[in-house]
């Protein structure tokens, strides 16, 4: 499980010593670089120690868009966050950011509660990057053989699991691993138990998202929903459908179009799997079923 290990990487020195106060007043622990230069440095002599980077897009030496490449070309080092923080957030900047792998954008001036939460969310991502690695230990002989098949559960553990699996037919098994388990828990958390985005929000900011979902599955009226993903690997690219039991949303602001700048702490997983790993995300029946499409791995 992470750690709570936070690189925070600035060239100012005042705003350095800001983030670090705000950090270390919410308990997380705090190592801090001046340039992206010493920040790859210190993260190269001990790859497996952090668990989220906080860096300024402009630096001298090394700058934020710099570091988070060498990050994301490193395999150790591949899934840590990235929030990146700039005085001027615009959409195309974002656009850049997160197909370069950024997790988050974080926009000049905020508060210190915005930013220990979108810290915290951004560790929520790395456990779910972890939970899914824990499977690489598993054998999955039987997974690639198989050409079809369809799932039905509830839980978040549930949902690493089939993203996981799935992930075997992938050619970059770890992203699509990923962001498939981005959509997966969208439909669990967003669909089944009614947590939109404005609650998951403040559920975030209050630290206590995951005891929230815990708490809904265990809720008579949410005793017989599930999520169905079935897939489909017998073409060139890999069909992925995942269907949850709720009312639907409107995905258009989350496929980016009109992406938000605000200093929002969620609300990114559609966006990134997009970006990152799919060739294409459809939403159909009102928003509560999306379809993606993956490259198969051919070997």
């Amino acid at each position: 499980m992470p750690s709570n290990t936070i690189l925070v990487v600035d060239d100012d020195a005042l705003i350095l010593e800001t983030i670090k106060d705000a950090l270390e007043d919410a308990q997380f622990d705090v190592v801090t670089a001046a340039n992206g230069r010493q920040a790859l440095d210190i993260l190269m002599a001990d790859q497996e120690k952090f668990d989220v980077i906080v860096a300024d897009r402009l630096m001298p030496q090394m700058d934020g868009m710099a570091l988070l490449a060498a990050v994301r070309e490193n395999f150790s080092t591949s899934n840590i966050p990235v929030i990146l923080q700039t005085a001027e957030a615009r959409e195309e900047q974002m656009r850049e950011g997160v197909k370069a792998g950024a997790y988050y954008y974080i926009t000049k001036p905020y508060d210190d509660e915005t930013l220990v939460a979108v810290v915290r969310s951004a560790l929520e991502s790395r456990r779910q990057y972890q939970a899914i690695m824990d499977y690489m230990h598993v054998s999955l002989e039987a997974a690639r053989p198989l050409e079809k098949g369809r799932f039905r559960f509830k839980t978040l553990r549930e949902a690493s699991s089939v993203a996981w699996m799935i992930s075997q037919h992938a050619e970059e098994q770890a992203a699509v691993a990923i962001c498939l388990s981005e959509l997966i828990i969208n439909s669990i958390e967003h669909g089944n138990l009614n947590i939109g985005g404005p609650e998951k929000e403040r559920l975030i900011r209050q630290n206590c998202w995951r005891e929230e979902v815990a708490r809904r599955l265990e809720l008579p009226e949410n005793a017989s929903k599930v999520v169905v993903v079935e897939f489909d690997a017998t073409g060139d690219d890999v069909l992925v459908s995942i269907e949850d039991q709720g009312a639907g949303f409107d995905p258009t602001r989350y496929l980016g179009q009109g992406l938000d700048q605000g200093n929002r702490v969620q609300g990114r997983g559609i966006l990134k799997a997009q970006t990152m790993a799919f060739k294409s995300i459809n939403f159909d029946k009102g928003g509560s079923r999306v379809v993606a499409t993956f490259v198969r791995d051919k070997d």
